[in-house]
């Protein structure tokens, strides 16, 4: 039984192969993968000239070079997606100038507080939930049935331990670790 040529079997043979496994947004011009993944959730695909699963990197170097990376290269993302497979987005580096460029990137309040919110928009509990578990007087196992949750998580959020509010800009270091 043959494929037809393009098909996801058929692996990635010219970016616009690439580009039809992704999602584009239209406002950073990232192209995002959505399809296969690793162990470690980084895009794996089929790379036919290569004659093996390879990372959105080293497909983009064999569709713009022709040939793949070498051992001491890595075609690093340039925008902050992680899974971009925009070409334009990838530049070539050698692993030493990657490991410098990662080790430079601090991990600021503001990105730890762009997480933490992209947890929180599929949560159970609302932020006046929340706030009810942490002043309720009530005992944990009720205010975890009123909630829904469980009452080791009710006991976490009472005690500061899950749900902290970050500091934003201009905060002091010393708000970072304290429950709201």
């Amino acid at each position: 039984m043959s494929q037809a040529v393009g098909t996801r079997c058929d692996g990635v043979r010219t970016f616009s192969d690439l580009r039809a496994r992704c999602d584009v947004d239209a406002v950073t011009d990232c192209w995002r993968w959505r399809q296969g993944r690793n162990d470690d959730d980084r895009p794996r695909l089929w790379c036919p000239v290569l004659h093996r699963c390879a990372t959105l990197g080293s497909v983009i170097c064999v569709l713009r070079t022709g040939a793949p990376p070498r051992w001491d290269e890595v075609w690093a993302c340039t925008c902050s997606t992680r899974d971009c497979a925009n070409p334009l987005h990838r530049e070539r580096r050698t692993k030493s100038q990657h490991q410098q460029m990662m080790a430079q990137r601090p991990a600021t309040t503001f990105r730890r507080a762009h997480i933490a919110a992209g947890r929180r928009v599929d949560s159970k509990l609302s932020d006046d939930a929340v706030q009810d578990i942490r002043t309720s007087g009530e005992l944990l196992r009720i205010v975890a049935a009123r909630h829904g949750i469980s009452v080791p998580y009710a006991s976490r959020i009472r005690l500061g331990q899950a749900r902290r509010a970050l500091a934003g800009w201009g905060s002091s270091v010393f708000n970072l670790g304290a429950p709201v």
